[in-house]
This record gives structure tokens, C-alpha cells and sequence, in this order.
């Protein structure tokens, strides 16, 4: 049996897969989110978990926040704003669409969404990668 955490970054992974993305772009799960630059020549958006957290709520009950992160990555020309216009709409549909999303299995829903970077400047200035991260909390 995966962890719950993992659990829900496959379903985010099976979410987008189904009802945002479409081929030859699929979300993949990874618990060590990294690429090679060859393999960064098309989008790749990458579903990893990151954290699970338990907060007491009162003295009797205990809650679960699980972190997940998805990365939007793709190697980028030194002139090319529109493509990177393009990667970031797309981290941003990514976010949009799983603002307040309901996850069945395991029961969670998504109650914050923090886009930062919007662009990390030192992947694109050193390797002229795009990249665009999108951490989501789930309440459990």
C-alpha cells in the first residue's frame, strides 16, 4: 500500500492526465522529481509528493494536510517568450483547475494553491529550462 501522500499525487497525476492535459503532455509521479536537459525538449509536468502534516485541531481531533508539488518544465530557445507565455498558462490551468479539487481515494480536497516561481530564473538564465512550480495542500 503507497502512502497517502503518494496516493493523492496519483491521483492529481490521473486527474490532469484525464481532464486537462492532452498527448503527446502527461503528468508522471516521481519521488525524485529530476531531468536530464535531452529529456526537457518536450513539456513535462512532473506530480511529486512533498510533505504530509499532522495538526491538532482540538485536543481531541487531529488533522492532515498532505503537500504535493507539480513541476512544469521544457528546454526553451534564449528568444522565446511566447513559449515560455505558453508553459506558464499552462502551470497556471494546472493550478486553476485544481483550486478547491475534490479527491475520492483518499477523501481530500485541495484548499491552497501557491504558484512560486511562477519562473525560476536560474534554470532558465543557466540552462534554458522553464521551469514553473506549483505547490497544492490537501486536507485530509
Amino acid at each position: 500500500m503507497s502512502s497517502v501522500v503518494a496516493q493523492i499525487a496519483e491521483a492529481v497525476v490521473t486527474e490532469l492526465n484525464t481532464n486537462l492535459l492532452a498527448p503527446p503532455t502527461v503528468a508522471v509521479r516521481s519521488w525524485l522529481p529530476r531531468a536530464e536537459l535531452k529529456d526537457l525538449v518536450a513539456v513535462k509536468v512532473t506530480v511529486a509528493p512533498r510533505a504530509l502534516i499532522r495538526r491538532r485541531r482540538s485536543r481531541s481531533e487531529v488533522g492532515c494536510e498532505a503537500g504535493i508539488d507539480v513541476a512544469v518544465q521544457q528546454q526553451v530557445g534564449a528568444s522565446s517568450e511566447a513559449t515560455i507565455d505558453s508553459l506558464v498558462e499552462l502551470a497556471e490551468a494546472i493550478a486553476t483547475h485544481l483550486d478547491g479539487w475534490v479527491c475520492d481515494s483518499p477523501a481530500a480536497i485541495c484548499v491552497a494553491v501557491e504558484h512560486r516561481p511562477l519562473v525560476a530564473l536560474d534554470h532558465l538564465e543557466e540552462h534554458h529550462v522553464l521551469t514553473s512550480l506549483i505547490g497544492l495542500t490537501f486536507w485530509l
